[in-house]
């Protein structure tokens, strides 16, 4: 989708001007494009069809609104900076305050690469209409359904991604944000615009500042983008968990919370413990796989109330079913308890 679009908005603003380079071109793009479209095609087919019958969840309600981009987050540095986190990571808290940390993506674009894209723009003109464009709509497009802006949002501003409403594969993507991805193509380019001309100009008074130039905007692009060390999670797993693994005998394991976001750290410990666990987080949910947990009272009241339900006096009645069909531990994981609740 992203990239469709970006190759939509070039073509529609650079055929008025370059009809002789189209017509050169344009068989040959014409039969990439035919080619493209024929490798994709079963994928999406497969992907088009699992949706028709209700059994992929590809769209999840509510995470298009909640992974939205907030729009100082364009002009804020990374929460990870390696110098200014102490003042980013409390405005990044701020912004994305329902979110987890790992979920509190960065969208900074960068003051000395936009206002290099912003010269670019001016000198380029014609030639950087179409990048800026595109940056104007991955930006529309990142922003969400709604403006949010420091954390508040204003769902009397409605924002163009609302379309995606209407169209189905637009909506595929799931998290707005993701379009960030793809703004620093055009950025780039009307960034290099912006040097070039800059550089270009400094060249008349000789190579030697030119070379400075060049340095100084590396390393002033450098320090705005830099962190280091690169956050990183490192793996824990307790040792129940190994002796679990020495377990030769079939039966499954019950985490809790029931969390979607907590299910991936799920996951990774079954990789150690090898035994089948009641919940799980993927893109793409299989037919069937919560089947189990929706279908069973008690699992089921777990996350709609987000708490253990005082009404459940007979959890060792519950505990018992559990048992029956094999489910051997319960694993109340603390921390996620107190982060999602």
């Amino acid at each position: 989708m992203p990239a469709f679009t970006l190759g939509s908005i070039y073509a529609v603003c650079t055929l008025p001007g370059r009809r002789d380079t189209w017509r050169r071109w344009g068989a040959a793009l014409l039969i990439a494009s035919s080619v493209a479209i024929v490798i994709l095609a079963p994928p999406a087919l497969m992907l088009a069809t699992q949706q028709d019958v209700g059994s992929a969840d590809l769209l999840r309600e509510g995470e298009e609104a909640e992974m939205q981009t907030d729009l100082l987050a364009y002009l804020t540095p990374s929460r990870s900076h390696t110098v200014l986190s102490p003042l980013t990571r409390p405005a990044y808290d701020r912004y994305y305050a329902e979110r987890s940390e790992p979920r509190r993506f960065a969208a900074y674009i960068g003051m000395c690469p936009l206002i290099l894209a912003i010269t670019g723009t001016l000198k380029a003109r014609r030639s950087g209409m179409p990048w800026l464009v595109m940056a104007l709509a991955m930006i529309l497009l990142a922003l969400g359904p709604v403006l949010r802006v420091n954390g508040q949002i204003y769902p009397s501003v409605p924002m163009p991604y609302r379309l995606a409403d209407r169209l189905y594969v637009g909506r595929l993507l799931r998290i707005p944000g993701r379009f960030n991805m793809f703004l620093a193509s055009p950025v780039a380019v009307l960034a290099a615009y912006g040097a070039a001309g800059l550089l270009t100009t400094m060249e008349r008074r000789g190579q030697w500042l030119v070379l400075a130039a060049s340095v100084t905007l590396g390393g002033i692009v450098l320090f705005e983008y830099i962190a280091v060390p690169v956050p990183t999670m490192r793996p824990k797993a307790s040792d129940f968990l190994h002796e679990m693994s020495s377990e030769p005998e079939a039966y499954a394991v019950l985490n809790l919370p029931i969390d979607l976001a907590a299910a991936k750290a799920y996951m990774f410990q079954q990789t150690v413990h090898h035994h089948p666990i009641l919940q799980g987080n993927v893109s793409r949910l299989p037919p069937g796989a919560s089947d189990y947990v929706d279908n069973h009272p008690w699992l089921r009241s777990l996350p709609e109330l987000g708490k253990m339900p005082p009404a459940s006096a007979d959890v060792s009645r519950q505990l018992e079913t559990l048992a029956q069909d094999d489910v051997r531990y319960v694993i109340l994981h603390k921390k996620s308890v107190r982060l999602a609740h």
